[in-house]
């Protein structure tokens, strides 16, 4: 198993804890909402079928839907919580990683980023520093800029007027939607299934 491996299982496996804690902690708010309000509206409902006024029902039925409306807004704010913060240990665990195993994920990455002919490659300072030599004997046509990029991490290549941004936080952008939706399975399938 390589070290990558090893980060994204220990992303998932710390995302699906503080999920499980974050979700506890709304399903527990929104119960007790659900509670306090409840006692309330049985109270109206009651009040209101002794009188047998179906405008008082009709508001207290509407408040009910409103009470489960707000629960499931909680959970699902609580979930987006969740899935924000797998994406950002994401970012981070991708720039604290292994030299060696670092430079062979930017490697792959500036290759499925580059373009024919010849590129100029620019990284930051620590990464000029940390390169191994034959990191850019790999990389063909692409040439590296000497002089540090003001970038976290990652890479930006330059070809002429084009430049493609390989920071991490812009791959995750470009990604964004397919990632949550990637981490809303990895985190979420188990409970959906409890569910049905």
């Amino acid at each position: 198993m390589d070290g990558l491996t090893r980060i994204i299982e220990k992303i998932e496996a710390e995302s699906a804890q503080r999920c499980a804690e974050v979700i506890a902690q709304a399903e527990k708010k929104a119960q007790e909402i659900a509670e306090s309000t409840k006692a309330d509206l049985e109270r109206q409902y009651a009040e209101a079928d002794a009188a047998s006024d179906e405008a008082a029902k009709a508001v207290v039925v509407r408040a009910l839907a409103s009470v489960q409306q707000q629960k499931k807004q909680a959970i699902l704010k609580a979930k987006m919580q969740v899935i924000n913060d797998a994406i950002a240990q994401a970012e981070q665990a991708f720039l604290a990683m292994p030299d060696k195993e670092y430079f062979v994920a930017l490697s792959a990455l500036i290759k499925a980023n580059a373009q024919p002919g010849e590129g100029v490659l620019h990284l930051n300072e620590r990464d000029l520093r940390r390169a191994p030599g034959s990191f850019l004997s790999k990389l063909g046509e692409i040439k590296l800029c000497k002089d540090p990029a003001d970038i976290p991490g990652g890479f930006v290549l330059v070809y002429g007027n084009i430049e493609i941004n390989g920071t991490p936080k812009e791959l995750i952008a470009e990604k964004r939607e397919e990632l949550t939706e990637l981490v809303n399975r990895l985190l979420f399938e188990a409970e959906n299934d409890e569910e049905n």
